[in-house]
């Protein structure tokens, strides 16, 4: 796979990125890496017909025939007689596409508002159930330059309804889902256009101007690994871009690109990049454990701008469409978002008796609520005499001190199964001596 970055390149001089985002721009135009195509869908170049399906895209509902499978290091080219979508397959091979006959739906439109309300505040989401978004206002030069971020796979959900699941980054021109191109890297829970299952996958996506979309190869991965997404440009001129957009997952190695580019600077793909966007996308949700179970944290998101490559700090607008089953977005910094599907963990502590004579047997408790069971407990009692990982465990304080009363400080640790940590404040413990108290 061709890219101008690295996963583990977390952090990287403006000036270096821009001169490779030059020449391996150029090689992707030129000359793509030669893999083997295979359209696995067999999509026809036809367009839309009566028998032509709508399928769900990260983007919206579209015709089965409007969603291509380009696989790998393909890129969007300029349109023959400004018509359409040409591309070129990474094997060389070039493809017309006619331009979609049918806008973007929503399921709402084709299903209507009806929906049983199985979810603790009526009607399970649909859509975009929470996320986080910001405009490079007044959407005029400089533009974004890049988005770059990690995440990691969550745990799958505790029940298959059918539903599909989409967690992503993106850059498009204009705020609202109304401007094209729109790039996203995609973790995907379930089955979509591109395929896949009850199991966690990635891709990369690029919705056209024509409202084409256009789709790599499926990727499987697992929870607990970390996927790193990028929408990255080349060729700016000064502000409009060509773009590549990549899902990787650096745990295995496995990954995937799309590129968007056009050497002539006309506006299929050569666009300046305004509005970004963090999001949880959801649709068949029949109930709470539809979600996925643990909670999803997008950090080390970096965003530079056209004009001296200037990190930029975005200041993220949230919006929660809360069904009642614990969405909430906590953790937000210029770099950092997390969308929780699960009520957050949050633990408390206890002891009893806090204070006595001499020798003091101590009974500590723990109370852990939201989350994802089952939960590590990590006490340390802080005498020298080491923890536990019992979530009520107890333990015997000894006067040891000149002065009375010595003074413990126990505390608690707990890391649930998505390893989310709570750190609760624990009592303080006072051991007392009346009269003479040998050591």
């Amino acid at each position: 796979m061709l890219s101008r970055k690295k996963p583990y390149e977390t952090h990287r001089s403006p000036a270096t990125f821009w001169s490779k985002s030059l020449s391996v721009g150029i090689l992707l135009i030129v000359a793509l890496a030669i893999v083997p195509i295979a359209n696995a869908n067999g999509l026809a170049i036809k367009k839309a017909s009566a028998k032509d399906p709508l399928v769900q895209t990260p983007f919206g509902l579209l015709p089965r025939s409007c969603v291509v499978f380009v696989g790998d290091n393909a890129a969007l080219l300029p349109s023959v007689n400004g018509i359409g979508d040409t591309v070129r397959m990474s094997n060389g091979n070039v493809i017309n596409l006619s331009p979609c006959p049918q806008s973007l739906r929503t399921s709402h439109e084709v299903q209507g508002s009806s929906r049983p309300s199985p979810c603790p505040n009526g009607a399970c989401d649909t859509s975009w159930a929470e996320y986080a978004t910001w405009c490079y206002c007044p959407r005029i030069p400089p533009a974004i330059f890049y988005l770059d971020g990690y995440w990691h796979v969550p745990q799958a959900p505790t029940t298959n309804h059918g539903q599909l699941i989409y967690l992503f980054t993106a850059l498009e021109p204009n705020g609202g889902g109304t401007s094209y191109p729109l790039d996203q890297p995609v973790l995907q829970w379930g089955v979509g256009s591109d395929g896949g299952g009850p199991y966690w996958t990635i891709n990369s996506w690029i919705l056209t101007s024509h409202t084409n979309v256009l789709y790599g190869t499926i990727q499987n991965v697992n929870p607990g690994d970390t996927i790193y997404g990028s929408i990255d440009s080349s060729g700016c001129n000064p502000d409009a871009c060509d773009w590549q957009v990549g899902a990787s997952d650096t745990t295995t190695g496995y990954g995937n690109s799309v590129f968007c580019g056009n050497p002539t600077g006309r506006p299929e793909c050569h666009v300046a990049m305004y509005d970004a966007s963090v999001t949880l996308e959801v649709f068949g949700i029949q109930n709470c454990s539809d979600y996925p179970a643990s909670s999803t944290t997008f950090y080390s998101m970096q965003m530079a701008n056209t004009q001296f490559f200037q990190y930029l700090t975005p200041a993220w607008g949230l919006t929660v469409n809360n069904d009642g089953c614990g969405e909430s977005i906590t953790n937000v910094s210029p770099g950092s978002v997390t969308l929780n599907t699960v009520a957050p963990l949050s633990c408390s502590a206890s002891a009893n008796p806090t204070s006595g004579t001499k020798v003091v047997t101590v009974q500590f408790s723990a109370s852990c609520s939201g989350g994802v069971a089952p939960y590590n407990y990590n006490w340390q009692f802080n005498d020298g005499n080491g923890g536990s990982s019992s979530q009520n465990p107890s333990h015997t304080y000894a006067f040891s001190t000149d002065v009375s009363p010595s003074i413990y400080y126990p505390t608690l640790s707990v890391t649930d199964n998505g390893g989310f940590t709570s750190q609760p404040g624990v009592p303080t413990i006072y051991v007392y001596c009346s009269g003479f108290c040998p050591h």
